[in-house]
């Protein structure tokens, strides 16, 4: 688990993402959970797919590709301001991944303790329901 971009912002985020590149050469999964909902999202997106398919040609195999973003619905929630423009943003960054030989666009609702989320009569994502997504995804 790690972040996957910093893009030219180090002095801006810090450096944790710092290597992300050589992480790939072992990785058999890669989960990217799509947030930020900025021109830079779609920057980062078409990195890190850049990265993953120049990494399969070059160890000659396949590497699944997970997207996971919020719903339609669910991102007035979480920024509620520019709300088709970021619409169109997370469409663009699942086009992008899309171009890759083995990926899965997971989109879904917040994600929030399964209590909460049965309280709201389903309206929201459990902890448990986004992990057994990702499993059945990392599996298939």
């Amino acid at each position: 688990m790690r972040d996957w971009d910093g893009g030219d912002l180090l002095d801006i985020v810090g450096k944790d993402w710092v290597g992300w590149e050589e992480v790939l050469e072992k990785a058999d999964v890669v989960v990217n959970l799509c947030g930020g909902f900025t021109i830079q999202r779609e920057q980062a997106q078409q990195r890190l797919s850049d990265a993953i398919r120049s990494t399969e040609t070059r160890n000659n195999r396949v590497i699944k590709q997970i997207i996971i973003a919020p719903t339609d619905e669910v991102i007035p929630t979480l920024s509620p301001v520019a709300i088709s423009a970021k619409v169109k943003r997370l469409a663009q960054c699942e086009d992008i991944a899309n171009a890759g030989k083995d990926v899965s666009c997971l989109r879904m609702g917040l994600v929030v303790p399964d209590a909460q989320a049965q309280a709201s009569g389903g309206k929201w994502c459990t902890g448990s329901d986004f992990a057994q997504l990702c499993i059945e995804k990392i599996n298939a």
